[in-house]
């Protein structure tokens, strides 16, 4: 037995060097666990929103033309809102227009719709080429229409659209945006309406059309 001790002893030792290595001690004798921390999590800050950026500007095309052919729905801004001579005039230019470029045209007023969303979709039934709207009245329904028409062409004469989009193509003039309704509008739409259809059909959109 006694000449087992030394090895006893030593093997204890051994274990006791082994189990301190493993968990560490403090200096009372006390066995110490230690835990790596955990990585302070860091909270994410959304990114700014930019605003989106203007539609490129262009000077109007030299010679338009409007399509042989072409199918048109007209949306009018009502009498209330250009008045009823302003109004006849603007329905005389776009019907003289269609009849001299052998096109057809759809007239929808938005004075006697009470959705303008729901005029717009209504543009959209008889699978016309261009949806034209006449004045700044209704843009809001149709930007939320153009977007999720994306095949679809639209053009907006006399005013355009607050957020750009690349189906969306807008003719202005100096002036056109000075009141609600431009006060030419009736003496602008024919020319506003060449311009802007023909850009269409040279797949040049989402731009707005500067006359002069």
């Amino acid at each position: 037995m006694a000449a087992r001790l030394p090895q006893l002893l030593g093997t204890a030792l051994v274990a006791g060097a082994l189990l301190a290595s493993m968990s560490g001690c403090a200096p009372g004798g006390d066995v110490v666990f230690t835990k790596t921390p955990s990585p302070t999590a860091v909270p994410s800050v959304a990114a700014p929103t930019a605003p989106p950026e203007p539609a490129p500007t262009v000077a109007a095309p030299e010679a338009p033309a409007v399509p042989s052919g072409l199918a048109l729905v007209v949306v009018l801004p009502g009498d209330g809102n250009a008045g009823a001579e302003q109004a006849d005039a603007v329905r005389q230019a776009v019907t003289g227009l269609a009849t001299a470029n052998a096109a057809s045209v759809t007239l929808l007023d938005l004075a006697v719709s009470a959705n303008a969303g729901t005029l717009y979709e209504r543009a959209l039934d008889s699978d016309p080429d261009v949806v034209v709207t006449v004045g700044p009245t209704g843009l809001d329904a149709l930007q939320q229409v153009a977007a999720a028409q994306p095949g679809r062409q639209f053009l907006v004469v006399g005013a355009q659209p607050l957020a750009p989009a690349p189906n969306i193509t807008a003719v202005v003039w100096p002036g056109s945006d000075a009141e609600p309704v431009a006060p030419d509008l009736g003496a602008r739409v024919a020319a506003a309406v060449t311009a802007g259809t023909s850009e269409i059909a040279a797949e040049r959109t989402g731009l707005v059309i500067a006359l002069p």
